[in-house]
């Protein structure tokens, strides 16, 4: 059995993070666009200065730097929000849920299953902290939901991509792949937006019994 434990304090700072992670994306969706500009130029015959290509290429290190360590940050932040969001979703149902506070964290890891579990794991806790005593009768906010799933899977399935053409020596490919990367920042921002405001009702409905959570549905 779970206990119940007030955690505004830490999806507060999980709210913050993804905010952080969110104006991140934004800078790195700008940077490496310049970059594909640049690239675009150079393969069309522009001739671009040594100071130039070096000023490019550390730019693009330095915010590349500053976003992973964000994205790291926020996705361990998150993770702990969502472990004791489980734990609380638990402890307010009886335990009658499917999937354990621990696999809630732990789906994400999972090759194939992470393309889906975490989203029943945050479908479900939302549907609990909304009406615990019948969670199954719960309007949960689909829009709300599956749009912040599906702007997550394009970020993640788009950075794989662009990792693997990105300086390739095939300077269109390695075009291509910066451009596929903008859209992969873009997302990012987006699902990072969007999972912040689903922390955020989460958050209130537990503590408030669901009052808030009907807003969203």
């Amino acid at each position: 059995m779970y206990e119940f434990r007030n955690a505004a304090g830490l999806s507060k700072a999980t709210v913050i993070m993804l905010y952080l992670l969110a104006a991140a994306s934004i800078v790195a969706a700008v940077s490496t666009g310049a970059m594909a500009l640049l690239l675009s130029s150079i393969r069309s015959g522009t001739v671009v200065s040594e100071a130039a290509a070096r000023a490019a290429d550390q730019r693009e290190e330095g915010v590349s730097i500053v976003f992973f360590l964000v994205f790291f940050a926020a996705i361990i932040t998150y993770l702990f929000w969502i472990n004791r969001a489980s734990k609380n979703a638990h402890a307010i149902s009886g335990d009658n849920m499917t999937i354990t506070p621990g696999w809630a964290v732990g789906w994400h890891f999972v090759p194939f299953a992470s393309l889906v579990k975490p989203f029943h794991a945050v479908v479900e806790i939302w549907k609990v902290s909304a009406n615990p005593n019948d969670p199954e009768s719960v309007l949960w906010p689909e829009t709300l939901l599956r749009s912040w799933w599906a702007l997550w899977l394009i970020a993640n399935i788009g950075a794989n991509i662009s990792f693997r053409m990105v300086g390739s020596p095939d300077l269109g490919l390695s075009v291509t792949g910066e451009w596929i990367d903008v859209v992969s920042s873009v997302a990012c921002a987006g699902t990072s937006i969007l999972q912040a405001r689903i922390v955020g009702a989460i958050q209130s409905a537990q503590v408030d019994g669901g009052r808030l959570v009907e807003v969203f549905a």
